[in-house]
């Protein structure tokens, strides 16, 4: 229950001053892994945001609001409401009056501003509200990024996929799976890039031959080319068809993720991989597709060959998905590495951002956040079907904090990403039909909508209590599942 106790200036500036002591020792010591803490409550934040404008829009009265937990460093009074900033910043919690009965309701009589006092569609709204800010604000955050600093893409030369009959690609003697990387010694990072590279180079010298960089079978050379007048479209082409190609790997590993097969297996950065399941690897770009298509032992491993330190070392790793017969690399047979990119062939640099309009800017956000929802609910399907293991899936706090300091390591813009992903992943989860979530809530105040009547306060405390110990169970395993594989990384180092 709310307590109105007021917090003496004595201990007001003791919980100060250990809370900045121990902010300063983390920014100190760990910058990263703070950054990470910091954001997971960033998100939580949100979240409780949703609850707490619901509440106040639909008349409900808010007796705490705390950014963080724990005892509080900073509280006032507003309104019936006590405004906290607890003294770890972990998120946050709301806590509406009258959120549950404490005992078996005869009359249903409420306070006209209490939650259990509304009817059951505005305390289903409320407990939507949660979720559906987690999911507007990656939309509108994101959006507001790509907006004001351009659309990221990863540099990937492009590939040909067809050579035209007596053009002159064919003359020049180019061929399919080359890669274009440079046009008259400009990078090219993409395929709109080169159609206008070529046609620029063309038009600013006429019937002089134009000097291509390309990678053909790993290996880079230079090749000239006269390229003609396509008089249809009024533009000078080579004669082919491309694609966007893999981005130019070293074999070297240059990122290993957090709570993934590679990490687990024993992957480090610095690694120089020799081979995939028995073949050698002559190029990183080939990996994905080697690691797919590579044949497994009896227990579903691959053997990867690394050399570290001057030693051959052996790894085993499981193969995390079926591969079907035309497999896509960049879909299945993922381990969870990243490859160095390898500078001399990609301009020196691996990421770069394309300058789009507010409409571009609004479409590219809203797509990308439904897609990876999509592709969150189906792998919660996956789970619940039993073609995921719970424990290599599951992942918790401790997980997430790990993932977000080492995307805080790849820069600023990838930190955000990653935040707008957990921002999602946690909207999907509160609106799961389990009690003591708020889907599960939000679901009990349905059926009293439909019944006309509430259902009985004995079968709701059954339902919050064993469902509230199922997920405290399942946190405490999730956390024990991170903290173990944390262990287990920091074993392999």
């Amino acid at each position: 229950m709310f307590e109105n106790k007021e917090i003496s200036q004595r201990d007001r500036m003791i919980r100060g001053a250990g809370f900045l002591l121990v902010l300063g020792l983390g920014l100190k010591l760990a910058p990263l892994l703070m950054v990470g803490i910091v954001s997971m409550g960033a998100i939580i934040f949100v979240h409780e945001l949703g609850h707490f404008s619901v509440c106040k829009l639909s008349g409900i009265r808010v007796e705490t609001f705390s950014i963080g937990f724990g005892e509080p460093i900073v509280s006032f009074d507003r309104g019936g409401t006590r405004y906290q900033i607890g003294a770890i910043p972990l998120g946050g919690y709301v806590k509406p009056a009258g959120e549950f009965a404490e005992k078996e309701d005869q009359g249903g009589v409420h306070a006209p501003d209490e939650f259990l006092g509304k009817a059951w569609y505005i305390r289903a709204a409320v407990l939507v509200a949660g979720p559906a800010f987690n999911f507007i604000f990656p939309i509108v955050f994101l959006f507001g990024l790509y907006a004001s600093f351009g659309i990221p893409f990863f540099i990937a030369p492009p590939q040909i996929t067809e050579v035209s009959q007596d053009s002159a690609a064919m003359e020049a003697g180019l061929k399919v799976g080359d890669q274009i990387l440079k046009v008259d010694g400009d990078w090219t990072f993409d395929v709109k890039a080169l159609v206008k590279q070529i046609d620029d180079a063309a038009r600013v010298h006429p019937s002089v031959e134009t000097k291509l960089s390309i990678l053909r079978a790993g290996k880079p050379m230079e090749i000239k080319v006269l390229s003609r007048l396509d008089h249809d479209v009024g533009r000078y082409r080579l004669g082919v068809s491309v694609e966007s190609g893999p981005a130019p790997l070293r074999k070297r590993v240059d990122k290993v993720g957090a709570g993934t097969p590679a990490e687990k297996a024993g992957f480090l950065v610095g690694d120089e991989i020799l081979s995939v399941g028995g073949n050698l690897l002559k190029q990183g770009t080939d990996f994905a597709g080697q690691f797919a298509s590579a044949s497994t032992d009896t227990s579903g491993m691959v053997t990867i060959e690394v050399a570290r330190l001057g030693k051959t070392v052996i790894i085993k790793t499981l193969k995390k998905q079926p591969v079907p017969e035309n497999f896509d690399p960049n879909v299945v047979g993922l381990v969870g590495l990243d490859l160095e990119i390898n500078s001399d062939l990609s301009g020196g640099a691996d990421k770069r951002y394309e300058k789009v309009g507010v409409r571009q800017a609004a479409q590219y956000s809203f797509f990308e956040n439904l897609f990876t929802a999509e592709a969150m609910v189906g792998g919660l399907w996956d789970l619940v079907r039993g073609k995921m293991a719970l424990k290599e899936s599951l992942g918790g706090p401790v997980a997430i904090v790990r993932m977000a300091n080492q995307q805080a390591q790849n820069g600023f813009f990838a930190l955000l990403q990653f935040m707008m992903r957990i921002s999602l992943i946690l909207g999907i989860m509160n609106l799961l039909p389990i009690p003591v979530l708020d889907g599960g809530t939000m679901m009990i105040c349905i059926i009293e909508g439909l019944r006309g009547r509430p259902l009985s306060f004995k079968l709701q405390n059954v339902l919050q209590n064993v469902f509230g110990m199922l997920l405290i169970s399942l946190m405490l395993f999730a956390t024990y599942n991170d903290i173990v594989n944390w262990l287990k990384a920091l074993a392999n180092r």
